[in-house]
């Protein structure tokens, strides 16, 4: 009960002990709701549920703040997650909190690095397009896993051809896992 307390408190509400409540001190701070003194399981509940009110509009604010949230649309029957345009460098940087929509045009041979800050069950999509040169390859960073179903895929050759790659990230294996694969776009 004292936890109970303590956390009510801290939530800018007071408790009083099991021992001291009575229905007539309940009646003059709630009102005659019914004629039930509470139990401490209600009690209880009405803390934990006053809790997670605290601890989720946390939660809200902190997500709210997000880059890739910030940069999300949502329309009636739509979200469309913020597009993140990648820097066509030696080693691709991919940040996995700006976003799921990954893109990049190829301007030579690079690597794509493993994404910083994935959470487990994460999906992404990777839309990678040849440069004017066309036939530039990628290389994969240790994080990505491919299977014997879909193996690791060979880009498109030709210029402004675009492929697209979907990949779930498994927190367990600490690997983005390769889940689909098409190309050919033109």
């Amino acid at each position: 009960m004292r936890r109970l307390a303590s956390l009510l408190t801290t939530s800018e509400a007071t408790v009083e002990s099991e021992a001291s409540l009575n229905r007539t001190s309940w009646f003059k701070r709630r009102g005659p709701v019914s004629d039930e003194v509470p139990t401490r399981r209600s009690l209880y509940k009405k803390a934990v549920a006053l809790a997670l009110g605290v601890m989720g509009a946390s939660a809200i604010a902190d997500s709210l703040a997000s880059p890739a949230l910030a940069q999300t649309t949502i329309e009636t029957g739509a979200l469309a997650p913020a597009v993140v345009m990648l820097t066509d460098a030696s080693t691709i940087r991919v940040d996995a909190t700006l976003g799921n929509d990954f893109r990049l045009t190829l301007g030579g041979n690079h690597t794509i690095s493993t994404p910083a800050g994935a959470v487990d069950g994460q999906q992404m999509i990777l839309q990678i397009t040849q440069g004017s040169a066309g036939s530039s390859t990628i290389t994969w960073d240790t994080g990505y896993e491919f299977s014997s179903q879909l193996p690791q895929p060979t880009l498109s050759a030709r210029a402004g051809q675009t492929d697209v790659f979907g990949f779930v990230y498994n927190a367990m294996k600490q690997r983005w896992l390769l889940s689909a694969f098409v190309n050919g776009f033109a």
